[in-house]
C-alpha cells in the first residue's frame, strides 16, 4: 500500500514539474512573440512615425517593465512565505495567460486612436507582473525535491522550455511577417497563447499537492521583505548584472539581431528567419546535451567559458559589413551555443549562492531586475544606440561591455563563496 502511494506521489510531482515547464513555454512565448512581431505591432499601434521609430517605440514598451517585473517578483516571493510556491505558481500562470489571450483582443490605432498605445502599455505591464512570479519561482522550485546530481538535467530541460516557447513565437511569427495580412493575422498567436496556459493551469490544479509556508515565523509584510532585500544588498546588486547577460543572449541573438541586420546589411529577411528558425531547433535540443557535458565541470567554469564563446560570436559580429549569409549563421551558432551553457549553469549556480529559506525572494528581486535593465531591455537600448550615431558597430560594444562586466561578477561572487566557506 505504501508503494503504491509512493508511485502515485512521484507520478504528482511529475506532473507538477512539467506543468511548470509549459508554464516557463507559454511566458516566453509570449515576450518572445511580442519581440519578433514588434515590426508589426509597431505599424498599427505607431502608425505616424518611420518604420525605425515605429521599431524603436514598439520596444521602449518593454521600458514598463522596469516597475512591472521587479514590484511582481516581490509580490509574488512575499506570497510564497504565506502559501508555498506552487499554489503562487498557479496565480501567477493565471495572470501569464489571461493578458497573453488579451493582448490578441486589442484595439489598434486605426480603431481609437491614442488609447491604443495605453491599451497596450495596461496589458503589457499586467503580463510583466505575473510573469515575474512565474519566471523567477519555476526554475528553483523545479529541481528543489531532486538530487543535486539531477540539477543540471532539470535545468536543461527547463531552459529547453524557454527555447522551444521562443521557437514557436519565431516559427509562427515568421509566418506572419511574410504575409500581407500580418497586420490582422499577428492577434491569433497570442489568443492561442491563452489556450496553452489553461492547460498548464489545469495540470497545476487537477494534480495539486498541500504546500506548506516556507517561513512560519515571518510577519507576512512588506517591512520585512525590505528589511531582508536590504541585508542582501551587496549579494543582489551583483546579481543583477549576471541574471542580465543570461537573458541577453535570447534578447539579442533571436529578437535584436534580425530587424538590426535587415538595418545595417542586404541579406534578406526571409533568409534572416529561416536562420533564426534552425538555431532555435538547435538550441532546444542543445540544452540536455550541454547540461550533461557542464555536469563534468564546476559551474563556475561552466559559466565563464560559455559567456567567453558569446563574446567572441559578438566581437566577430563587428566584421558586419563583410560578412555573408553563412559567415553570419556561424557566429550566431557561436553566441548561441555560449548562451545555451551560460543559462544551464546558472541555475545551479546560484541555487548553491542563495541557499535557504529567502532564495526565492532573492532570486526573484535579482533575475527581474537583470533581465529588465540588462537582458529584455536590451533590443531597444541598442537600437537607441544605433539611431543616436549610425555607427553598426556601437551596440555591439555595449553587449561586449555587459558580457565582460558580468563575469567579474561571477568571479567576484565565486572567490567570496569559497572564502566564506574556508573560513
Amino acid at each position: 500500500m505504501q508503494t503504491s502511494s509512493n508511485l502515485a506521489l512521484h507520478k504528482r510531482a511529475k506532473v507538477h514539474r512539467w506543468s511548470l515547464i509549459i508554464g516557463n513555454l507559454l511566458e516566453h512565448f509570449d515576450s518572445s512573440l511580442y519581440g519578433f512581431l514588434a515590426p508589426v505591432i509597431g505599424r498599427v499601434f505607431f502608425p505616424q512615425f518611420s518604420p525605425l521609430y515605429q521599431i524603436i517605440l514598439a520596444f521602449s514598451v518593454y521600458l514598463i517593465t522596469f516597475v512591472a517585473r521587479p514590484f511582481g517578483g516581490i509580490f509574488f516571493s512575499k506570497l510564497t512565505y504565506q502559501y508555498g510556491p506552487l499554489r503562487v505558481l498557479s496565480w501567477s500562470l493565471l495572470g501569464v495567460a489571461f493578458s497573453t489571450g488579451l493582448m490578441g483582443l486589442l484595439p489598434i490605432a486605426n480603431d481609437i486612436g491614442i488609447f491604443a498605445p495605453l491599451l497596450l502599455i495596461i496589458v503589457r505591464f499586467f503580463q510583466s507582473f505575473c510573469a515575474a512570479g512565474e519566471s523567477a519561482i519555476a526554475g528553483y522550485y523545479l529541481i528543489e525535491n531532486t538530487e543535486e546530481k539531477k540539477h543540471l538535467s532539470w535545468s536543461g530541460l527547463y531552459h529547453s522550455s524557454t527555447i522551444t516557447g521562443i521557437l514557436f513565437a519565431s516559427s509562427i511569427s515568421s509566418l506572419v511577417l511574410l504575409s500581407e495580412h500580418a497586420e490582422d493575422l499577428w492577434r491569433y498567436p497570442f489568443i492561442a497563447g491563452f489556450f496553452l496556459g489553461l492547460w498548464a493551469l489545469w495540470l497545476r490544479f487537477h494534480y495539486r499537492e498541500i504546500t506548506s509556508p516556507l517561513d512560519s515565523s515571518f510577519s507576512h509584510s512588506y517591512r520585512e521583505i525590505f528589511l531582508r532585500l536590504k541585508c542582501n544588498s551587496r549579494l543582489l546588486l551583483a546579481l543583477i548584472p549576471i541574471y542580465g547577460l543570461s537573458y541577453l543572449t535570447y534578447s539579442i541573438i533571436f529578437v535584436f539581431l534580425n530587424p538590426f541586420l535587415t538595418q545595417t546589411t542586404d541579406i534578406p529577411l526571409s533568409t534572416l528567419l529561416q536562420h533564426t528558425n534552425t538555431l532555435f531547433w538547435l538550441d532546444a535540443f542543445l540544452f540536455p546535451g550541454v547540461a550533461l557535458l557542464l555536469n563534468r565541470y564546476n559551474w563556475r567554469f561552466g559559466l565563464l567559458a560559455s559567456a567567453f564563446l558569446f563574446m567572441i560570436g559578438v566581437t566577430l559580429l563587428l566584421t558586419l559589413p563583410h560578412l555573408n549569409g553563412a559567415g553570419l549563421f556561424i557566429l550566431r551558432l557561436m553566441m548561441v551555443i555560449g548562451g545555451v551553457g551560460f543559462a544551464s549553469a546558472l541555475v545551479p549556480w546560484t541555487n548553491k549562492l542563495l541557499a535557504g529559506k529567502d532564495k526565492y525572494l532573492l532570486h526573484s528581486v535579482s533575475y527581474n531586475l537583470g533581465s529588465e535593465l540588462f537582458g529584455r531591455s536590451a533590443p531597444f537600448i541598442c537600437f537607441w544606440i544605433y539611431a543616436l550615431n549610425g555607427v553598426p558597430a556601437s551596440p555591439l560594444l555595449y553587449i561586449l561591455a555587459l558580457s565582460v562586466f558580468a563575469c567579474g561578477l561571477v568571479l567576484f561572487l565565486d572567490k567570496k563563496t569559497r572564502i566564506t566557506n574556508t573560513s
